[in-house]
C-alpha cells in the first residue's frame, strides 16, 4: 500500500482541482454520511420486495465501473480492491436471498463493514 500525502493525485484533484482539505471534508462530511445513510437505509427496507433487485443491479453497475480501475494504485480514499471484492459479496447474496427467498440483513452488514473498512483504511493511507 502506497502512502500518499497532500499532493498526490486522486479523481477529485484531477477532475475538479479540489484541494486537500476539500478532498478530505468531502470523503469525512459527505461521503461517509451518505455511505452510512445507505447502510440505515439498508437495515430498514431489506424485507421488501424490491431491495434485493436494487442490490443486484446497483452492485452489478458499481463493479462494471470498478472493474477497470481494481488494480491501479491511485490515491483514493478507500481500499479499490476491498470495495470491489465487498461488491462481489453483496452481488453474491442478494442473488443467493432472491433465490432461496431466505432474507436477512446480510446486505446491510456488508455495507457497513465497507463504510467502516474505508474509513480505517483511509487513517493509513493519507498521512499528514
Amino acid at each position: 500500500m502506497t502512502k500518499c500525502g497532500k499532493n498526490d493525485s486522486g479523481v477529485l484533484k484531477e477532475k475538479f482541482n479540489l484541494s486537500f482539505e476539500q478532498r478530505r471534508m468531502l470523503f469525512y462530511g459527505v461521503c461517509i454520511w451518505v455511505r452510512l445513510g445507505l447502510v440505515y437505509l439498508s437495515y430498514k427496507v431489506y424485507d421488501t420486495k424490491w431491495f434485493l433487485y436494487v442490490a443486484l443491479i446497483v452492485s452489478g453497475l458499481a463493479l462494471l465501473s470498478n472493474a477497470n480501475r481494481v488494480d491501479k494504485d491511485e490515491c483514493v480514499w478507500w481500499s479499490r480492491r476491498f470495495h470491489y471484492m465487498n461488491l462481489w459479496m453483496i452481488l453474491c447474496v442478494a442473488a443467493i436471498q432472491l433465490a432461496t427467498g431466505n432474507r436477512q440483513q446480510i446486505i446491510s452488514i456488508l455495507l457497513l463493514i465497507d463504510v467502516l473498512f474505508g474509513v480505517v483504511y483511509s487513517f493509513f493511507r493519507f498521512n499528514k
